[in-house]
């Protein structure tokens, strides 16, 4: 970002503008793509929470399987008991043959949970970098098309109106009410509409301004707490 400037004027209460490059951009790729893979893992981490119910109960799921697993092993020792001791039937039919096959198979299952489990509870690293990568090249997309430009922010009361200007030409770009919460990384602010947002309602490419800051202090938009 070769200039930034923050400034009032007479027709909007604040305006930040910076000029844009593609160095700066490369620059804030990075920083970019980090920030949307915290928010992406903290939302996995919120969503794998909910669904363990066991976690509620104190136990976890490899404990819980490790229980079933030697219930279905006592269960197993009793059918094959009844089995040496003559059979057990029920109504004509050898119940202790059936209850053998359907012990064996939870033993099979529950040996078998604690690995799924933890293959669904993995970070899948590969998986959301390439997500967060995605979703920052989408967010950039357009500024790197245009690259080198002013952007400029009009913020008037809790709204903000973004222009793009390339050689004199200001193009408007879009309008936003300001609320939620925001992360700021090195060259950007990112909006969340709440905490457990997974992607952004907007982004703010500009230098640091404590003006800037103060503005979204004022409207509540606070910073984001450490998710995970």
């Amino acid at each position: 970002m070769t200039n930034s400037s923050s400034q009032s004027d007479g027709a909007h209460a604040f305006v930040l503008k910076a000029t844009i490059d593609a160095d700066e951009i490369a620059r804030v790729d990075g920083a970019l793509k980090a920030a949307l893979l915290h928010q992406l893992l903290a939302d996995r981490a919120r969503r794998m929470a909910r669904a363990d119910i066991l976690r509620r109960f104190g136990w976890t799921s490899a404990e819980a399987a490790n229980i079933a697993k030697w219930l279905s092993v006592a269960g197993m020792v009793m059918a094959l008991a009844f089995t040496v001791t003559g059979g057990l039937e029920f109504h004509g039919q050898r119940a202790d043959l059936v209850f053998e096959l359907f012990f064996a198979t939870m033993i099979a299952w529950w040996s078998v949970v604690p690995r799924a489990m933890a293959w669904m509870h993995a970070p899948w690293q590969a998986y959301w970098h390439h997500f967060a990568s995605v979703k920052a090249n989408s967010l950039l997309k357009k500024a790197r098309a245009i690259a080198r430009f002013e952007a400029r922010y009009e913020f008037q009361d809790d709204s903000v109106a973004y222009f793009r200007s390339v050689g004199g030409h200001a193009e408007f770009a879009w309008r936003r009410r300001l609320h939620g919460l925001r992360v700021s990384g090195a060259g950007f602010t990112l909006l969340y509409k709440k905490p457990t947002s997974r992607f952004p309602y907007a982004i703010f490419l500009h230098q640091p301004s404590t003006q800037f800051d103060e503005l979204l202090d004022g409207l509540a938009v606070r910073p984001m707490a450490p998710q995970i």
